[in-house]
């Protein structure tokens, strides 16, 4: 019996100790933590307050679903204010606050209230700033981790894109050094090709009318033809060539020499209607193609 009243009496005294210990009631807590559960939108009325605010059923007596009753009996004005961010969060429309009687009948002076309301904003305010230098920092950290990523990506790109550049640049100047050289071939070429006329004009007289009784032997058709030649060249024409050319002919047919024409070299075949032209333009003309890739071997290969 002695052992079970000193534990009562343990325990009597212990009581002030936890009700020191412990800020709000029990009901204060579970009234709290249900209203932070509770949703409040711009639309709704707020009565809050203590056991006035708490004991009367407002939505019924003013019959609007919208108006929401925050009162928990027993509470304090340190009460409401440790509780209000949920309901400021929310944005209601109206408050309509009644408290203060608890803390008379306690004898909380007003100074001590505002005393504990602004040392416990100081310390929220200091919460809030530490936050939100975690939350820079962290945005700080993730933005220059960011920023290592693009410049480390810029960096590949970069490279990437200067090399692309060099081989392009390489490709288009060994493309330009090809076409600069074939461009000279054929202007060597084309300058060959123009002059052969005139190095064909330029040739000895004997060599040149051996050249031109070739061509007549080469170019004759069967049936009687006429030769004819520019003035110069009936002028300077060997004795016995048109004899010669017939011998060469070989029963092919046979050509007679005919009146000057005006041609520079070479000279025409005459077969009634059909002319054969083999003056030494025409001919460096007509078989240019074939010149050109016997130039460009002779001259580059």
């Amino acid at each position: 019996m002695k052992r079970i009243v000193l534990l009562l009496l343990g325990l009597l005294l212990a009581l002030p100790q936890f009700a020191q210990e412990r800020k709000y009631s029990t009901f204060y807590e579970q009234r709290a933590t249900l209203f932070e559960e509770l949703p409040v939108t711009s639309k709704d009325i707020i009565f809050l307050g203590n056991s006035i605010t708490n004991g009367c059923e407002w939505a019924e007596l003013f019959q609007n679903k919208n108006v929401k009753n925050r009162g928990i009996s027993g509470d304090i004005c340190m009460g409401v204010y440790d509780r209000l961010d949920p309901i400021v969060k929310g944005k209601p429309a109206k408050i309509f606050l009644l408290i203060g009687i608890n803390d008379v009948s306690r004898g909380t002076s007003a100074d001590k209230i505002i005393s504990e309301i602004g040392s416990d904003s100081s310390q929220r305010i200091k919460e809030i700033s530490d936050e939100a230098n975690k939350k820079a920092e962290e945005i700080s950290l993730a933005a220059e981790k960011k920023a290592s990523e693009m410049k480390a990506q810029s960096e590949e790109r970069t490279a990437a894109e200067v090399a692309s550049v060099l081989a392009s640049a390489k490709s288009s100047a060994e493309l330009k050094k090809k076409q600069t050289v074939l461009e000279g071939k054929i202007e060597a070429i084309e300058d060959m090709l123009g002059r052969a006329v005139d190095v064909l004009k330029a040739l000895p007289k004997r060599e040149y009318f051996e050249m031109l009784k070739e061509l007549a032997v080469k170019n004759a058709i069967s049936g009687d033809g006429v030769m004819r030649f520019s003035k110069d060249d009936t002028a300077k024409l060997p004795q016995n060539f048109i004899s010669n050319v017939n011998s060469a002919l070989s029963g092919k047919g046979s050509v007679s020499l005919g009146e000057p024409c005006d041609i520079d070299s070479g000279f025409m075949l005459v077969y009634g209607d059909i002319d054969v032209n083999c003056t030494f333009s025409s001919l460096v003309s007509e078989k240019r193609d074939e010149l050109f890739d016997e130039l460009n071997k002779l001259l580059f290969n």
